[in-house]
């Protein structure tokens, strides 16, 4: 017999097998996981458990790393799993890392 299953049990099972889609629900849930400071930083990439994030200043990263149990907390809750262990923060050009993550024009 074929069993039914909603989109939600879908988007989970989907969750759980990929990497690329874990990161993906992070970006575009990156406000309400960092709040303000969405702005100042953002998810480059997800990798055996560690989040990747770039930051602009060193003054941002201080700050993301006093709340980094937080920001794992909401990373695992949004993608409803614990799977993201551990936050690495690299300062640099943020508008450089958003136009090769999600393409635009070279103007």
């Amino acid at each position: 017999m074929l069993k039914i299953l909603s989109v939600k049990d879908l988007i989970d099972e989907a969750l759980k097998k990929s990497r690329k889609l874990k990161e993906i629900y992070i970006k575009i849930n990156w406000i309400e996981i960092v709040g303000n400071l969405e702005k100042k930083s953002f998810p480059n990439y997800l990798k055996d458990g560690v989040l990747h994030v770039i930051v602009e200043s060193s003054t941002v990263m201080h700050y993301m790393i006093l709340n980094e149990d937080k920001y794992l907390k909401k990373c695992n809750e949004i993608i409803n799993e614990n799977y993201v262990k551990e936050i690495r923060y690299k300062i640099g050009n943020l508008e450089l890392t958003v136009k090769k993550t999600f393409g635009g024009n070279n103007e």
